[in-house]
């Protein structure tokens, strides 16, 4: 025990209060009314001393005191148990330390007691009465400005400690205590802005969140979800136990806010909630602050945009100097940090409250995601409007329940801040087969995920959940880095490519904006949010971390699903980098042994390891392995499963099974994965090279956070792993649409061109991807190789990337022979698609020009000369038709073959292309607007010129291209049956178009305003012939016969007016100029020799290709139909496609069976023709001597000028004749 004067002077410290009047001062209270208590009980007449014993009947008095004064008695007892934590104020009562601890712990005890007593709300204080409302005001001030956590968590251990002996939820005193200041909480944070962003209401939220016990009360208020019912959401049916099941329906149904009585929330209620709960729930409330405009709120003091960029004196933006701009956006950058970092730290708390209160906030964050899933649907794509600036955007959300775009952006950065701590290195800790879920929990995170088509077909996806069933990660409930990663990754296509999209609607409505300020305004805002570093940063590092899994995924498992120790081994060593795996070996090794090992899932045959040898191999091992496997002309590809072998693969290789569709070529681990994500990667960083375009100067550039050789992994791995990446789209559009813009920029290129991955797959890549991109729908199939010829011309300055075409060529030299013969179909189309446009848009400048002088020749009293127009008029306008008529069954040499039934491949889709041109350009300028593909007579200028601009780029792009091709690999080409007689029917249709009888009908005025460039092309097309004919000698003939031997577009007047515009204009040099005029000659003297099979009327008709009716030197049989054809044309159409032209049949150029004795009947039929065209051509010359005598003896009798003509003339025929006389003598 201690005596009366130190217990006193203790509590006179601790309290700060005396029980004399003189001894009262500023730093303690006269307590008059508990002085007079005591007094009035005390029968001695002694000084009344404070005790510990009457310590509650003390506090009770000085509370009431405080409340008299209006002052926080619990900020009081705060005060007073932490002046019990220092020592120093009691060195005068000499107490020893163990005895003083025990003195203040007594005393810090009856402290907690008095405020839990404050709390339950008895009145019991004297003199005064305290209502309830009061006390909550007292607490809710006390915590928001003075508590300390070290009070709280003492005052938080007695009240569980109460609460074990209640029942009844709201019997509780954490229940009774804190409701109260949660829904106060709530209320106050209502139309919280960033005009006064430092709110103490969310800084109060942070730190009650930081207790667990007042985080779970936290999670579990009915604020949370407000009307939603999801608790048979929150169940996790993996769990087993009846104790733990009955445990969770009590929390939900009676602590949850959850109602066990009604239903659960149907799909409806959740597809609409998220405007609601981004007004009315916590969470949302607490998100809710941006700079973007909100919906919600109208009065403009309290919006950052107004407050920061307007002036409404002036009704106008605010005049701001560059620096005080740059530090608006400085402030309001750190505003929104700090808004949105303490929103993180917030939730952070709540998920540390427990495992059920983990799954709360998940459900709550899947509501928000899934009532916004509606903007990933295509009417917001083909929107024009910027929607957020409509005056009825609040209503617009309202009605479809969807949130406002600054409050998806807020969540989106929440998000990638619950990522940011899962690095690369923890991919390993996801549960990887994650989608293959049934529980109720995981059903609901994945909603709309799993309904979407996978890598895998379905049925091989069922194969692989009846296989893993049994696996230890579906006995427990799901890992948060699991569930979290693949919310976030979802919310990249619902949260954030939709605000870019409206970003970009916003900067591109400014010129037809009535009020531009408006929109500056708002440019402003959401450059302030989408060009914050941190912002980028956090971005980056989840697009980083998402690549990343799909290589993990791809390459550090096999078909079986085990671990490849090799690749795990490879990856150790290069410490966790993964572009050093698809340096190694792309595509990966499963794609590779598929077809040594052979096995399928759905045999279940999947237990056997891979032993280290069959995978380990040398790097020079695999790209022969992987050359051997692509040896075909087109890679396989496969659209929504695999195909079966297509006929291409030569007999060499090995046949796959008949049960294709049962073979895994990748991991089931990667199977599994729905392909919307891996198309979201792509779109992303595209819209994010997009935004770059954007940026103001100093802002941050986009692509400076992108680890450059981890995309070009992605991209690399994407365009060759055929097996993996079954999608046409992903292939041949996603991956190559993305590196060429990024290829495309001055910061990038250089890097790119000295990456590793570039120079070792980049060519390689770029040429699969454009062959097989032949089975994508046409628009799309355009689009990508006008991409990669522009890749191509780029990469091919460099000699690192001809090496490595070149050693692609030696490898597979039919790869190289069907690029050119893809490339030369769609150039032979395009080339007269751009002639039928150029011709329309010179028609109606012609009209155009032709009204306007009409209207000035009447206004002059002049009004003959109309009847000249009109007929100036219909034969332009007759050739532009007849041109376009005619060339659906005409587009090349070969259009026919390719299709019997109709026009070449592209020809049939060409009303999709065009109609898709509608759909982007829908502004009619002049009438029509109707549908291209049936007369572009009606399409509107802007939409015409548009698609003539799209057309003579490829056109002249591939024109580049192939020049490069001809200049480095001539012999290749024109020792090439199948694509000699293309490749000259392309560039003599080019020559004959641009220098022709009807070049006039296509020069239209502003020709660069459709990017045409005629000099250009002329001077590309002849060096490709000079390139050509720069060949080996003995190839040089098979040049000059196949141009001789081209009909339809060659004539020698075409190719003599070339070689003067070339020399008039100055575009070869002396010595080219000169080589292309003797070229020209021996192209002359050619054509007589092929003229032997012009009339092919005389001809049998087994002799001749049942195609394009010309003369069969190599005639094979058909063995699917029976028919013989010419082996040039029917090889040319197996690289387009794998089948029969007349019966549709597989069939493959191994099968073609030849006909030896046909061929030699032929060949001595053609000997026969040339004997009696020999024969002919000595008695025509013969008859031309004859000629000459005449007109020599005519000559002398009349005018010398008259008679010099038409001798020249003979004698020019003579002489040609003379020299094919000569000729053929050399070739008998």
């Amino acid at each position: 025990m201690l005596d009366k004067g130190k217990e006193d002077a203790i509590l006179q410290s601790a309290l700060q209060i005396c029980l004399r009047k003189e001894e009262a001062s500023n730093a303690k209270v006269y307590l008059e009314s508990y002085e007079k208590e005591l007094s009035q009980t005390s029968k001695e007449k002694k000084p009344p001393y404070l005790q510990i014993d009457n310590l509650y009947f003390i506090l009770l008095h000085k509370i009431a005191y405080l409340h008299k004064n209006k002052k926080n008695c619990l900020t009081y007892l705060c005060s007073c148990s932490a002046r019990l934590s220092d020592k120093t104020l009691f060195k005068h009562v000499q107490l020893e330390s163990k005895q003083l601890e025990d003195v203040t712990n007594e005393i810090n005890d009856q402290i907690i007691n008095s405020v839990i007593i404050y709390l339950e709300n008895l009145d019991m204080y004297p003199e005064v009465s305290i209502p309830a409302k009061e006390r909550v005001k007292t607490f809710y001030e006390f915590l928001k400005d003075s508590c300390t956590s070290r009070f709280l968590k003492k005052a938080l251990l007695v009240i569980e400690e109460n609460d074990k002996n209640e029942e009844r939820q709201e019997d509780k005193q954490m229940n009774k205590f804190f409701t109260p200041i949660v829904d106060l909480l709530f209320e106050n944070l209502n139309g919280r802005n960033l005009v006064y962003p430092k709110n103490d209401v969310a800084v109060l939220l942070k730190f009650l969140s930081s207790f667990k016990q007042i985080a779970e009360l936290i999670i579990y208020n009915k604020s949370i979800f407000l009307h939603l019912n999801l608790r048979d959401k929150i169940r996790d049916c993996a769990l087993s136990g009846v104790d733990t099941a009955a445990g969770e329906s009590g929390i939900s149904a009676t602590h949850g806010g959850f109602n066990a009585e009604k239903p659960c929330s149907k799909d409806k209620e959740i597809n609409s909630c998220g405007y609601n709960l981004q007004l009315n729930s916590l969470l949302g409330r607490l998100i809710s602050p941006t700079v973007i405009t909100m919906p919600n709120i109208t009065n403009k003091e309290e919006i950052a945009m107004y407050k920061y960029f307007y002036n409404s004196a002036t009704n106008s933006l605010n005049k701001m100097t560059l620096g005080a701009l740059k530090n608006t956006y400085v402030m309001l950058r750190r505003d929104t940090d700090w808004i949105l970092e303490n929103c993180v730290e917030i939730i952070k708390n709540l998920l540390k409250a427990g495992a059920e209160s983990k799954k709360r906030v998940l459900l709550w964050l899947s509501c928000i995601i899934i009532s916004n899933e509606k903007k990933t649907k295509i009417m917001y794509h083909y929107s024009t409007y910027p929607q957020s600036l409509d005056a009825s955007y609040g209503l617009f959300l309202k009605l479809l329940g969807e949130n406002s775009y600054g409050f998806c952006l807020n969540m989106f950065w929440v998000l990638l801040c619950l990522c940011e701590p899962i690095t690369m290195n923890k991919i390993s800790d996801f549960d990887l087969f994650f989608f293959l879920r049934d529980d109720p929990f995981s059903k609901f995170l994945l909603k709309n995920i799993t309904n979407q088509s996978s890598f895998e077909e379905k049925s091989n996806v069922e194969k692989i959940k009846e296989k893993v069933k049994n696996a230890e990660c579906f006995k427990k409930e799901p890992k948060f880095i699991t569930t979290i990663f693949w919310i976030t990754f979802k919310s990249l296509s619902v949260f954030f490519k939709p605000a870019i999209d409206e970003f970009i609607r916003i900067v591109q409505k400014v010129p037809n904006a009535e009020d531009k300020n408006f929109y500056y305004m708002n440019i402003h805002t959401w450059k302030i949010f989408l060009y914050s570093s941190r912002f980028i940063q956090l971005l980056f590092k989840f697009l980083h971390l998402s690549i990343a899994y799909f290589l993990h995924v791809a390459y550090l498992y096999d078909m079986e699903g085990n671990a490849c120790t090799d690749m795990i081994n490879s990856l150790s060593e290069h410490n966790g980098n993964f572009t050093h795996l698809v340096l190694k070996s792309c595509p990966p090794p499963n794609e590779k042994n598929y077809f040594r090992r052979g096995k399928t899932f759905g045999s279940l045959s999947l237990s056997a390891n891979v032993r280290d040898g069959q995978v380990d191999q040398t790097e020079e091992g695999a790209e022969k392995r992987d050359e051997e496997e692509r040896s075909s002309e087109i890679p396989q590809e496969e659209v929504g499963g695999l195909d079966g072998a297509q006929g291409q693969r030569g007999s060499d290789n090995l046949e796959r099974s008949p049960h294709d569709s049962d073979h895994l070529f990748a991991s089931p681990q990667f199977s599994i994965i729905p392909t919307f994500f891996l198309n979201d990667i792509f779109d992303i960083i595209y819209l994010l090279y997009e935004l770059d375009t954007f940026k103001s100067p100093g802002n941050e550039n986009f692509m400076s956070y992108l680890n450059v050789d981890l995309f070009l992994a992605f991209c690399i791995f994407t365009m060759l792993s055929e097996n993996h990446i079954k999608s046409i789209h992903l292939r041949c559009e996603a991956a190559p649409k993305t590196f060429t813009y990024l290829y495309r920029s001055d910061n990038m290129k250089k890097i790119i061109e000295e990456s590793d991955l570039t120079r070792k797959y980049m060519i390689k890549s770029l040429t699969y991807v454009f062959i097989a991109s032949q089975k994508g729908e046409y628009t799309e199939r355009m689009q990508t190789r006008v991409r990669i010829v522009e890749n191509f011309n780029s990469l091919f300055l460099n000699e690192i990337y001809v090496d490595q075409f070149t050693q692609l060529v030696i490898k597979n030299n039919n790869l190289f022979v069907h690029l050119i013969h893809l490339l030369l179909n769609d150039v032979n189309f395009l080339v007269e698609e751009v002639v039928s446009y150029l011709s329309e848009i010179k028609r109606r400048e012609d009209k155009n020009r032709d009204d306007q002088e009409r209207g000035e020749n009447v206004a002059g009293g002049v009004t003959n000369g109309s009847s000249s127009v009109s007929g100036g008029v219909g034969s332009s306008n007759t050739y532009a038709n007849a041109t376009r008529n005619s060339r659906v069954p005409t587009a090349s040499a070969n259009s026919a073959m390719m299709n019997p039934y109709g026009g070449s491949d592209l020809a049939d889709n060409a009303p999709n292309m065009n109609e898709s041109y509608n759909s982007d350009n829908s502004d009619n300028d002049e009438g029509g607007g109707g549908n291209v593909g049936t007369d572009i007579r009606n399409e509107s200028m802007r939409n015409l010129a548009a698609r003539t601009k799209m057309i003579i780029t490829y056109c002249y792009k591939s024109c580049i291209f192939l020049n490069l091709l001809c200049k480095n690999y001539p012999n290749s080409i024109v020792t090439s049956n199948t694509i000699l007689s293309q490749i000259v029917t392309c560039l003599n249709c080019y020559f004959d178009y641009l220098v022709g009888p009807k070049c006039l009908n296509i020069k239209v005025k502003n020709m660069e305003q459709y990017n045409f460039r005629p000099q250009l092309w002329l001077t590309s097309i002849v060096e490709s012939y000079l390139f050509l004919l720069n060949s080996d000698k003995e190839n040089e003939e098979l040049l000059t016969r196949e141009i001789a031997n081209e009909g339809r577009y060659y004539k020698p007047e075409v190719f003599n007016k070339a070689y003067y515009i070339c020399k008039r204009e100055g575009l070869l040099r002396k010595e080219d100029l000169n080589k292309f005029k003797i070229f020209c000659q021996q192209i002359i003297d050619m054509k007589d020799e092929v003229e032997l099979f012009d009339d092919v009327d005389d001809m049998p008709d087994k002799y001749l290709d049942p195609i394009l009716q010309d003369i069969m030197l190599d005639p094979v049989l058909l063995p699917t139909s029976g028919i013989v054809i010419d082996r040039k044309n029917i090889e040319r159409h197996l690289m387009s496609e794998p089948n029969d032209p007349f019966n549709r049949a597989p069939l493959t150029k191994e099968q073609l069976v030849p006909m030896p004795e046909l061929k030699e009947e032929i060949h001595k039929f053609i000997n026969e023709l040339k004997q009696e065209k020999k024969r002919k051509k000595k008695m025509k010359l013969l008859e031309l001597d004859g000629q000459n005598e005449s007109v020599d003896k005519e000559g002398g009798l009349g005018n010398e000028e008259d008679a010099q003509e038409p001798k020249g003339e003979i004698d020019q025929q003579g002489e040609s004749l003379r020299a094919g006389d000569t000729k053929d003598n050399e070739q008998e």
